[in-house]
């Protein structure tokens, strides 16, 4: 009796602050448990989302289940990106048009509004986002930065979201 005492009053001091922080976290426990503020649904909360870390990994990668990507995942999603479609996305973004230059602006967290003002800006920085000189990779990197510093631009930063 007394060790199932012990490991109840064990279990309330590591349960309780881990459910206190279930509230604002993703996953499939709050997922499921959503809008159920007490204790208790949030301790349970706290249990699926241990129970079920593979679910959970796939939730914050891909985010769903109320989860976010991550900047690093985002980041890596928009090299991905670049990479496959770097040849269609020099023709495209010299002609202002076309499916992979759509892909590009959603890619890089842009409206559908934001696509003249991203255009424009594209073409005039084309020599800079399209460097002869480097590795493909270290070419993949200076065109995303080049994109990524066009989406400060004033006309575009309340219709594109950056990746922190």
């Amino acid at each position: 009796m007394k060790n199932i005492c012990r490991f109840i009053v064990l279990l309330v001091f590591i349960l309780v602050p881990m459910s206190a922080s279930a509230k604002n976290s993703c996953g499939l426990g709050p997922t499921v448990l959503q809008g159920s503020n007490g204790l208790l649904s949030q301790t349970v909360a706290t249990i699926t989302d241990s129970s079920f870390g593979i679910t959970n990994l796939f939730a914050i990668s891909t985010g769903t289940l109320g989860c976010s990507n991550s900047g690093i995942v985002k980041v890596e999603q928009q090299k991905m990106f670049i990479s496959q479609t770097y040849t269609n996305l020099e023709e495209e973004i010299a002609k202002g048009d076309g499916a992979y230059l759509n892909s590009l602006i959603e890619v890089m967290g842009c409206s559908v509004d934001a696509k003249p003002e991203f255009v424009q800006l594209s073409q005039q920085k084309y020599e800079q986002i399209f460097v002869e000189q480097g590795n493909r990779e270290q070419r993949i990197e200076t065109f995303l930065q080049t994109i990524t510093n066009i989406l400060d631009h004033p006309s575009l930063q309340n219709q594109c979201q950056r990746v922190s």
